[in-house]
């Protein structure tokens, strides 16, 4: 269960808290969860670097309102945004059962990480997690200004295909801005990796320049 893998041994998606925490070698840094669910990822980067800023995007109210308790209950601080990161600012339309924008008939706030980054006068982010059901092109394009000017350094994202989206669109748009594709960390033991199975789902992204 992901769940218990994410509070008892702390193994949920081992990857991308590997590669979160590998950007920032020291105690603290900035992370945006965007697409932050109940806090799954939020909780275990926490835990590697105990000074992290952290930063957590998740529309869904009843959601939110676990990524609360979560944290609560593991003994870390996250400010909680209660948004979907998109294209723009306003509302969009949101599937409460999917987890999914854009499809249903419940209507949430939106919002542009680019004026979030700039109202909260948000100098960097180390990483920014994006998990967000197929919506990942919007949110790049939402944060276009923030990922062009070095002041979000690396990007970790779900595949596409999962989604049946185009899986080269979300590639294209980070990549025009500076960011070259990276290996995501595999600490599976190593006979499991040579079984050549349940590879790595989500792919990486670091500034290609520094700034």
């Amino acid at each position: 269960m992901p769940h218990a893998q994410a509070w008892v041994p702390r193994r949920y998606d081992s990857s991308t808290v590997r590669f979160v925490a590998d950007q920032r070698p020291d105690n603290g840094g900035v992370f945006f969860d965007v697409g932050a669910h109940v806090g799954l990822i939020s909780c275990q980067v926490a835990a590697a670097r105990p000074a992290v800023v952290i930063h957590g995007f998740e529309p869904h109210p009843r959601v939110a309102a676990m990524f609360r308790t979560n944290a609560e209950l593991n003994g870390y601080s996250a400010v909680l945004v209660e948004a979907a990161a998109s294209d723009s600012d306003g509302h969009v339309v949101f599937n409460l059962d999917s987890h999914a924008i854009g499809r249903g008939d419940t209507s949430v706030p939106s919002l542009r990480l680019d004026d979030y980054i700039a109202t909260h006068a948000i100098d960097h982010v180390d990483v920014m997690k994006l998990d967000v059901e197929g919506h990942e092109r919007e949110v790049l394009d939402g944060a276009r200004r923030s990922l062009a000017s070095g002041v979000i350094r690396a990007v970790t994202m779900e595949s596409m295909a999962a989604h049946g989206k185009d899986v080269n669109a979300p590639a294209q748009i980070i990549e025009s801005l500076g960011f070259t594709r990276r290996p995501m960390p595999d600490i599976r033991p190593a006979w499991v990796r040579r079984l050549r199975y349940h590879l790595p789902a989500n792919v990486a992204y670091v500034r290609s320049t520094s700034d």
